[in-house]
Formats: structure tokens, sequence, C-alpha cells
């Protein structure tokens, strides 16, 4: 289901929870009296019963939302009631509609635009997650960003329709329904990320945001200010740490910590010939120490076939940059890997809208999504006051009358 708002007065809160197949992340934000989004507290835990946003095991994700919610709630000193979900499950997906409806001459209204868009939503089986507005045409012929307030006889409008599949989307709600939890819209993480690291500038000539998580990434391409393309794989940040693991001969969770505390270096040529001190992890006795080299060896194939594979569901679409978000993009120079891959400019992660800059791309998503929360919420308020003017004014003139 699309996001919906819960409250619009200043000082109101909502919540996000990002299922993540490493870590589960909350974090509550609240509405200032500026117009602003204040971050009230984060917290996060490891992830079980979750895999590459879906759920795989109740029980054991039920355990793990309210490890997270009672952390959450011990900073914000505030219960959560009701959450936003985000996912990065592989099965969402997307796809163009359009629809016309005749105006006869008359002006258009907000109110048209939305019958064209409950026409659409109509004819969409699956659960729809996102719906963003592409082209609009008056009279078939003349394209216009924004039709309201426009005179004419028909009105077409395109919208892509980002939904999933029905039993994931019902058993995610189910989950949280199970926490006692209100159940307020879910979001795919790409798609929330780009309003979190994507420039206005960026959204308007055409990027591509990669979120890469520990199970799947997936991505969304901006183009003229809005969503026109998602896309998944189901590789992550997991798989690279399984290739560590069968390289050096140790385990899993071994090549995990050696991953996360060496990311950054992986591979930068200046650091290639340093030596990794391989005696910290209990599970290594046949080494002692290892290169960059070749621990960048195993690491870049498959940072190589993710992108490759990421490449072939996008090669027709237009776009200029490429930004890489989410954990997965903390591997040190991995830009230039995609910049191989993709043949374009590529930058990594950076919260433009994260006032607290020691949340790492990981939490692009949370911040994007709360950003378009915080935008939803201002439209409404616009709209209530035009609501309010007209009522005033009709008024005097009745009056007047």
């Amino acid at each position: 289901m699309e996001i919906r708002l819960q409250s619009l007065h200043d000082g109101a809160r909502f919540t996000i929870l990002d299922l993540g197949s490493d870590r589960l992340k909350c974090a509550t934000f609240k509405f200032t009296n500026s117009g602003e989004l204040d971050l009230v507290g984060a917290a996060e835990v490891p992830t079980v019963g979750i895999r590459g946003g879906a759920v795989i095991n109740i029980e054991k994700a039920k355990r793990s939302i309210t490890d997270v919610l009672e952390a959450a709630e011990r900073v914000s000193d505030e219960a959560i009631d009701d959450v936003y979900v985000i996912t990065s499950d592989t099965s969402i997906a997307g796809r163009h509609y359009g629809e016309k409806i005749e105006i006869k001459d008359k002006k258009i209204s907000v109110a048209d635009v939305e019958l064209i868009k409950k026409k659409i939503a109509d004819r969409v089986s699956t659960p729809i997650i996102h719906m963003s507005q592409q082209e609009c045409f008056i009279d078939g012929v003349q394209s216009v960003s924004n039709p309201v307030g426009m005179y004419g006889r028909c009105l077409s409008a395109s919208f892509y329709v980002v939904s999933g599949i029905k039993t994931m989307m019902l058993n995610l709600e189910n989950l949280i329904s199970q926490c006692n939890l209100r159940f307020l819209g879910c979001s795919f993480a790409p798609y929330s990320g780009g309003y979190s690291v994507l420039s206005n500038d960026e959204k308007e000539v055409g990027a591509l945001v990669v979120d890469m998580g520990a199970v799947s990434t997936t991505s969304a391409v901006f183009k003229d200010g809005r969503v026109c393309h998602v896309a998944g794989v189901p590789i992550g940040g997991s798989h690279v740490s399984k290739d560590i693991a069968f390289g050096l001969n140790i385990g899993v969770s071994s090549a995990e910590l050696l991953k996360k505390d060496r990311a950054a270096l992986f591979l930068d040529k200046n650091n290639e010939n340093n030596r990794v001190d391989l005696s910290l992890f209990s599970d290594v006795s046949h080494l002692k120490e290892i290169s960059m080299r070749e621990i960048a060896d195993m690491v870049i194939p498959r940072l190589e076939e993710t992108f490759e594979l990421l490449n072939e569901k996008v090669k027709d679409v237009n776009f200029s940059t490429v930004v890489l978000t989410g954990g997965g993009s903390k591997i040190g120079n991995i830009k230039h890997i995609a910049e191989k891959v993709f043949s374009k400019k590529v930058r990594t992660h950076g919260n433009t809208k994260a006032r607290n800059t020691h949340y790492g791309p990981e939490y692009s998503a949370i911040f994007g999504l709360a950003t378009m929360i915080l935008d939803l919420r201002k439209e409404a308020l616009e709209k209530k006051s035009v609501g309010y003017i007209r009522r005033i004014l009709n008024a005097f003139y009745l009056k007047g009358d």
C-alpha cells in the first residue's frame, strides 16, 4: 500500500522501520515548527527472520522487530504505535500505465488527475507500493508537467506503478500487525533512497540509484524529477563475505568481520601490498596474514557480476549518473568497478538530507522516506490552506450579496 500521513501537526512524530537482511533499523522523526524534520532517535539490531526484505520466519522476525522497537523507544522516550516499512525485496517491479478522461472544455482540477490515478490503480492486480506520475497531455497534443488549472477537452496521463507480490505484502502487513503496530505504508529501498542521495539536478537529468544490501542489490532510475524504472538482483554483500570465506577457508562470520573492518581499503591500489593480520580471527590457524591484493581478487568478480546483471536490467533506460548507496557501497573504490560496467559517472552515497552525518549510506532509504513524508505533509497543508482561503472568500462574497 502507498504511504499515508498519520498527522499533520507540528511536533507530530512518525517512525520508519527498514527491514535490512543484516541489520534491522528503526528511526523516529518529528515535524518541526519551521516545517522541517528533526531526527528524534535511531536504533538497530541484528536481523533474524527476514531476508531480502521478505519474511522467512515470522516468530523470529517478531523478536527482531520487538528488540529494535524497544531500543528506539528508549532513545526517543516515546512509545511507537505505527510504522512505515522499507523493503528491498527483488520481487518488487514496475510498469507504465496510461489513462484518459473527458474534461469537456472545463478547467482541469486536482480531482481530475486523482481520477486518472484511481482508474489506473483499479487496473493493477498486485499491491501498489508507489505511483509516480509521468507525462500529462491535454487534448492528446500538449504535453504539460502539471495540467491543474488549464483548460481542455481531454486529459490523458501516465503513471509508473511500483508493486509487489500479493503474498509478500500480506506477510509484511501480518508481521507488523502481530507486533501490535499500525502499518502506514511501504517503500522500496532505492526509490526512497533517491530522495536522500540525489540532488534535484541529478533527478532531473537522470540518475540510477543502486542500493547495495546484504542479500540483494536494488535500483531506481530518476528522470525529469521522478522515478521511471526499478529493478533488482538477488546478490548482495553477504555473497562477498562468502567468497572471502571460501577463498581463505575461514568461517563466514570471520569473513564478514574482515569485510566490515577492512572494506574501505579492499580495492585501493595504494594499499594492495599491505598485509592483513588474520591472527585476530579464532578460526584462522592456517594463515597468519594476507595481502589486500589477494582479498581484492576474491571480491572484484562478485561485484562485477552484480553490476553486470543490474546493468542488463537498466540498459534501455536513459541516465547520466550512478549513485551507489546502502551498506555494500562502503567497500573502498567500488565506484571504479561500477564505472567500468555502467560506462557512466559514478559516485558513492552521501545522505544529502541527513543533518546527522554520522549515519552512513545504510540509512539512505530511511532519510529518503522521511523526506518523502515531509513533502506529502507540505502538499497536504498547502491544499488545506487553499481550501480554507476559498471558504473565507466564498463567505465574504455571500455576505456581500
